[in-house]
């Protein structure tokens, strides 16, 4: 199957050649560190488990000295500003997007999460595409989907591969049993440490 670049080529008329872009300086608090986007407009791609993603990263990558430096689609920083920290981080994570492309071309490893495309509809030499299995059921191709299929991905697959490309020799020992429907929502329950007989119930 050709990758997108292949058919957008064709159907132009023109050649595939080396991808041109520019920075701007912006200030780096941090000497190492891993640039991370999670915040995607389209609906199939909003993974909903980036937390316990990086709660099973963050104590290795305190061990080793490297932050995460959360960058943003909407105005916080330029494009040429993420350009900037994407080319002087170790690494990129999130969906596979134009940053991932970005990261390609500073020949910057990736770690990235696609549900709705198969991975070899993507050009990338540096990174590497997580997706659903797709064995039984084929991608989507739709920017929206009624059950998310990226939530498939684990966690703790994501978290493996995003050190096996820091080259971080640790195995990840975290293992998911089950994530419930309702994880991400915010649920109070009230046990009553005292009986009150309620009109209704006599």
């Amino acid at each position: 199957m050709s990758s997108i670049s292949e058919t957008y080529a064709k159907d132009l008329g023109v050649k595939i050649g080396k991808t041109k872009i520019t920075e701007h300086f912006h200030p780096i608090p941090e000497e190492k560190y891993i640039t991370f986007f999670k915040e995607d407009p389209i609906q199939a791609n909003q993974y909903e488990y980036w937390q316990i993603v990086l709660s099973i990263l963050n104590p290795i990558f305190e061990k080793h000295k490297i932050k995460g430096l959360e960058i943003y689609n909407n105005g916080n920083q330029s494009v040429k500003q993420n350009n900037f920290l994407i080319k002087n981080s170790e690494l990129y994570l999130g969906i596979a997007n134009h940053f991932m492309l970005t990261a390609d071309v500073y020949k910057k490893p990736s770690v990235c999460l696609l549900s709705n495309l198969y991975p070899s509809n993507i050009n990338s030499k540096y990174s590497k595409i997580i997706t659903p299995d797709f064995s039984s059921i084929k991608p989507s191709f739709s920017s929206q989907e009624s059950t998310k299929r990226i939530n498939e991905i684990l966690p703790e697959n994501i978290a493996q591969q995003v050190l096996n490309k820091l080259n971080i020799k640790e195995k990840i020992k975290f293992k998911t049993i089950r994530i419930g429907s309702d994880y991400n929502q915010n649920l109070i329950e009230i046990v009553p440490n005292f009986f009150h007989p309620h009109p209704d119930l006599i």
